[in-house]
């Protein structure tokens, strides 16, 4: 039975059962519809592939074992993350080093321009067969293998062993001089150069480079920017500035020359009296110099007499009878 105080309540159905059952489903599983992207150009879509995106990673390990990326002072560096990669599939082969040195080869020799290099007798036409080049390197690696498997046999005494139509034999003509004859040519060239340059500035005892700079101790450098100062003088400009500066200095010239007239004859009567006062001077110093060793020993003499003193006064009293009885009562007592 329902409880009383609910009874008489307004919005109530009494006369509709309690529950309903509805073909819908819960509330979490309501709103699982899939909506279709909207085409707007303020929304990037991202279109990655999983597939794209395993093959990229595989393989690769993040390590975060040795993390730090804090700020404090510590031996040890400060390591981010470690990653790694599995390489066991990329390690190089010695097959897939060889081919790799062959493509290499390869475009090499269709870059060089061998016709002009070798003439047209070795090659003909424009471009390089690559097919007699293949043969070529497969025929060589064949007898590089075969001297290899076969033993090998050295004698001085012969110069070529013929080993059959298969075998290459190939000849070095060395020349010894030629590298002497190279540093021989090279410090030819260097004196030739010397030369030159001595009889354009001159050698180091001449007077060219002495006539460059003032004292003849400066290095090339130092007289080539003196001697670009001296030409940046020669501007026309800088050539009236100098000429007006020339007509200035003379003009203040000629006014000490008329000052230098009008004062020669009360020079002549100052030139007498300077020479009265330069004798005077003379004399002095003359003395000066005279007692100048008996004025570092005065000092000495004056202290000595100041101390001496005070006996001399002692044996001026000594003199007087009465002084003298009393110093004799004195000796006597103190030996009685």
């Amino acid at each position: 039975m329902a409880d009383p105080k609910y009874a008489n309540l307004p919005g109530i159905a009494y006369d509709q059962p309690d529950m309903y059952e509805t073909n819908d489903l819960p509330e979490s599983d309501q709103n699982t519809d899939i909506y279709e992207e909207e085409s707007s150009g303020a929304i990037e879509i991202l279109h990655i592939s999983p597939n794209d995106s395993f093959s990229k990673f595989k393989g690769k390990h993040l390590s975060a074992m040795n993390v730090d990326f804090s700020d404090r002072l510590s031996k040890n560096k400060k390591t981010g993350y470690e990653k790694a990669k599995d390489d066991a599939k990329n390690e190089s082969t010695p097959y897939s080093n060889y081919s790799n040195q062959l493509e290499n080869m390869r475009d090499q020799l269709a870059g060089m321009n061998l016709q002009d290099m070798l003439g047209k007798e070795l090659i003909t036409g424009d471009k390089i067969n690559l097919e007699k080049t293949q043969k070529v390197i497969a025929h060589l690696s064949q007898l590089r293998a075969s001297s290899e498997t076969q033993p090998e046999k050295a004698d001085a005494s012969k110069d070529a062993v013929s080993a059959g139509s298969a075998s290459v034999h190939y000849k070095l003509h060395m020349q010894p001089g030629q590298a002497a004859l190279a540093s021989t040519v090279r410090l030819a060239n260097l004196e030739q150069r010397l030369n030159k340059m001595e009889s354009v500035l001159g050698s180091a005892n001449g007077g060219k480079l002495s006539r460059l700079s003032c004292d003849g101790k400066l290095s090339l450098l130092e007289i080539a920017q003196s001697l670009s100062a001296r030409s940046a003088l020669l501007d026309t400009q800088q050539l009236d500035a100098a000429e007006a500066r020339c007509q200035s200095l003379n003009a203040q010239l000629d006014l000490v020359k008329e000052k230098a007239a009008a004062t020669a004859p009360s020079a002549a009567a100052s030139a007498s009296e300077d020479a009265e006062k330069e004798a005077k001077i003379s004399t002095l110093y003359e003395l000066a110099k005279e007692t100048s060793q008996i004025s570092k020993i005065m000092p000495q003499t004056l202290d000595r007499m100041a101390a001496l003193q005070t006996l001399h006064q002692q044996s001026a009293d000594y003199t007087h009878i009465p002084y003298g009885a009393g110093i004799y009562l004195r000796v006597v007592c103190s030996h009685s």
